[in-house]
């Protein structure tokens, strides 16, 4: 990606976090506020997405910036990997393009990766780890 691009949402990253860290006390205050009006409602609802959306985006973009820091194959049945570790795997795509796919380990008896079928067979696949 390019450098400028991800100089410049760093920079949105920090400015946004800034924003919400400087008026949290007063988000939070409007968003456990219980009698509303009508307007105040939607506001309340627009705000809240806004937080979601935005803390989303500060993550997304810390994520972007992390380096690889592990590659290799998946060995679920060699060792277990902790529930919700999160992981990048090598796959084709619906195009049969090969892709890589940020997901999640789930499950409890049958681990499987949250995002892709349940049924795909993990072992073996590439995958990587940022940190």
């Amino acid at each position: 990606m390019d450098k400028e691009l991800m100089k410049d949402l760093f920079e949105l990253r920090k400015k946004g976090m800034e924003v919400f860290d400087k008026y949290e006390d007063q988000i939070v205050g409007f968003l456990r506020k219980e009698k509303v009006t009508a307007e105040e409602s939607l506001q309340r609802d627009l705000l809240f997405e806004m937080y979601q959306y935005g803390n989303t985006l500060f993550d997304l973009i810390e994520y972007m910036g992390t380096e690889v820091v592990q590659e290799g194959n998946i060995r679920f049945n060699g060792k277990v990997m902790p529930l919700m570790s999160e992981l990048e795997v090598y796959i084709a795509d619906k195009t049969d393009q090969k892709v890589w796919v940020r997901v999640f380990t789930a499950g409890e008896d049958k681990i499987y990766l949250a995002g892709l079928n349940k049924d795909l067979d993990v072992n073996g696949l590439k995958a990587r780890i940022r940190g």
